[in-house]
């Protein structure tokens, strides 16, 4: 069972077939960056308690942490961008990326951004072993030729993954596939081992 992302997969030599080699490098990944903060809880003094709130197009989504409340520290993403605008954000330098979700942070919590302290920032495009956050598959419905094709073992090979799912950007994604790399597995072994196969 294969279950590495498909870029990176588009990367390894193996002697998959030219259709599946296809459309292994034929799959695209989305852009996404995030910017993490630690910092004292202050968005709690205004009633915060998780969710999200928007600082603009280029930094995306401000999200507080949905646990730990009334402790003394917690980490707030200042920035977490997807797309295109994901795309500019992941080509800028990290210390620009930071710069900017300080100031996303600050724009909505005026005089909080100095609280922000220990930036992390992750641009998924540049992790080595995914090399992406998600896939989007050519068609929104997708049905692709692609899609189907790695939905069905190659040789021995089965291919598994969120990114072989209709919900690609969620843990649900990759269980759902598991679900089926499991059930494709067991008809196999099943028909296999039948008596009329005896």
């Amino acid at each position: 069972m294969c279950t590495i992302p498909l870029p990176v997969l588009a990367g390894i030599d193996t002697d998959f077939s030219a259709r599946v080699k296809q459309a292994i490098a034929g799959a695209k990944y989305d852009h996404a960056a995030k910017v993490a903060f630690e910092s004292p809880r202050f968005w709690e003094a205004e009633q915060i308690y998780g969710g999200l709130s928007f600082g603009g197009a280029a930094t995306g989504a401000v999200w507080y942490p949905s646990s730990g409340y009334q402790s003394a520290r917690g980490v707030i993403l200042g920035a977490y961008v997807a797309g295109e605008p994901g795309e500019a954000f992941e080509a800028l330098p990290i210390a620009k990326q930071i710069d900017m979700a300080r100031n996303a942070v600050d724009k909505l919590h005026p005089g909080h951004g100095v609280d922000l302290s220990a930036p992390v920032a992750v641009d998924w495009s540049r992790i080595p072993y995914n090399l992406g956050p998600w896939i989007h598959w050519t068609d929104s419905t997708f049905d692709t030729n692609a899609y189907q094709l790695l939905n069905q073992p190659e040789g021995r090979i089965y291919f598994s993954g969120a990114h072989l799912s209709q919900l690609p950007s969620w843990q649900e994604g990759a269980v759902l596939a598991a679900h089926r790399t499991i059930e494709l597995i067991a008809s196999r072994v099943g028909a296999a081992t039948s008596p009329a196969k005896r």
